[in-house]
């Protein structure tokens, strides 16, 4: 650039400092000639194209300390395949389709070869779960043998009442955990997360915002101006920087936690499904639903066995019902809870904690089944053992690597869940990463900002 070209960047900044924008005209008006005219058109063309590539970066960190307060940005171009972008939730979405259909297709080929056949591996029976579900359904199975059998009938009759009522309450329990977390912490949080995102957006696009579904300030595009941080109030910096989107790397990663603990969760009701329900052969009656697994070991004896060798329908339909739908549905909001709960978390160190915390509400079927289910009935639940859902497993690229796709439900969950599904914050812009990155390196490291890894 010529010194001549400097002069008129300098007049043209300086013109119309306040509004922001590089004007040409302001800075020649009435004064320049023709050639100086056409030198400023240059000059500012190049200073745009300066802040594009700066625009560009700003959600890296790039140069956004060093853009002048009142100096606006343009809006972000995201690739292809960003859910950012106008079309890119519709790019994502086709692309795990594409993946779902893959998989299932690598399944059903698979399955259907059969595999290698002389490399077939036997499955072995497994044991119930050892929490309140796993005592009703085991109660509900041996109960419901001995009622058959004529045997202590009103004492197998109250068990039953008492398991079932066990898994009532844990799943009370749960819900008025979940609700009071909801109204009490979540409310709280989400509205303050709120206020303090829609105070951030009127400073940083100059009062050039619209208001959203709940009454907050989004900024309008082309109006970021993200040298307006430096005079953000310090306390609110402070908490729009603790805001889970501004770093959506660390808040995927929790998030990412969070979800395969309930696909953990989801796997073993879906198993039990499947094995009790769908596998297991249906009988007219209940008197031959338990097969000693050893004849050889009298009944009383700690190393006996009992295998679930057929149910009734209607055992089936309680099992279905009472257990395993109810708990399906728990852990689904919970779900769902648990990302809001951790999505409206203005703090990291707490984002954490609470990812633990809510693991809490998940096994409280765990702990109620430890300290309150007496000890004959635990020790009864482990003498029965539930067929698999197959005798025996070929290889094949299912078997050997179909349970890596519930890596890919977890990754379709987060990315629909924070792109698309969160409320916390309706239509938030991206736009708190690059200004917070920036200030939390010079806030707490006490060095030099550096581009971010991008995201």
């Amino acid at each position: 650039m010529t010194v001549a070209g400097r002069i008129v960047l300098i007049l043209c900044v300086l013109s119309n400092g306040a509004s922001g924008e590089i004007s040409v005209g302001a800075a020649f008006r009435g004064r320049a000639g023709h050639a100086a005219s056409q030198s400023a058109i240059n000059v500012e063309g190049r200073a745009r194209t300066h802040v594009a590539v700066a625009t560009t970066y700003v959600e890296q960190a790039e140069h956004v300390m060093s853009i002048e307060p009142g100096v606006r940005v343009a809006k972000p171009e995201y690739m292809f395949m960003d859910p950012r972008s106008e079309h890119g939730i519709t790019h994502v979405v086709a692309a795990f389709l594409m993946v779902l259909f893959l998989l299932l297709g690598c399944w059903w080929f698979t399955d259907k070869e059969k595999g290698n056949v002389a490399d077939t591996m036997k499955r072995e029976n497994k044991e119930p779960e050892m929490d309140t579900y796993g005592f009703a359904v085991v109660s509900l199975i041996r109960d419901a043998q001995q009622i058959a059998l004529g045997k202590q009938t009103s004492l197998r009759v109250s068990r039953i009442l008492a398991a079932i009522g066990l898994v009532l309450f844990t799943t009370g329990l749960q819900c008025f955990i979940m609700w009071y977390i909801k109204t009490l912490v979540i409310a709280k949080w989400v509205t303050d997360i709120r206020e303090d995102y829609s105070d951030y957006q009127d400073h940083m696009y100059g009062g050039h915002t619209l208001l959203n579904m709940n009454g907050k300030h989004r900024g309008q595009d082309g109006y970021f101006q993200p040298g307006n941080f430096d005079s953000l109030d310090n306390d609110l910096k402070e908490r729009v920087c603790n805001i889970a989107f501004s770093q959506p790397g660390f808040f995927g990663a929790v998030l990412l936690i969070w979800t395969l603990t309930v696909i953990g969760e989801i796997r073993k009701m879906l198993a039990d499904m499947n094995s009790l329900v769908f596998r297991t052969k249906t009988l007219k009656t209940m008197e031959h639903a338990l097969v000693d697994m050893d004849l050889d070991i009298p009944d009383d004896d700690p190393e006996n066995r009992w295998v679930v060798d057929g149910l009734t329908p209607i055992v089936k339909f309680f099992i279905m019902f009472l257990v395993i739908i109810p708990r399906m549905a728990m852990t689904l909001v919970l779900l769902w809870l648990g990302c809001r709960f951790l999505a409206a978390t203005n703090d990291f160190g707490d984002m954490v904690l609470n990812a633990v915390a809510l693991e809490f509400v998940l096994m409280l079927k765990d702990l109620l089944y430890l300290t309150i289910v007496p000890d004959r009935n635990k020790r009864e639940i482990q003498h029965i053992n539930i067929r698999p859902s197959s005798e025996s497993d070929h290889a094949s690229y299912w078997k050997y690597l179909g349970s890596f796709s519930w890596l890919v439900v977890a990754f379709a969950w987060i990315f629909f869940y924070v792109f698309w599904l969160q409320m916390v914050l309706p239509a938030y812009k991206w736009d708190v990463r690059g200004p917070c990155t920036a200030y939390i390196k010079v806030r707490y490291n006490d060095a030099p900002t550096t581009p971010a890894p991008g995201f």
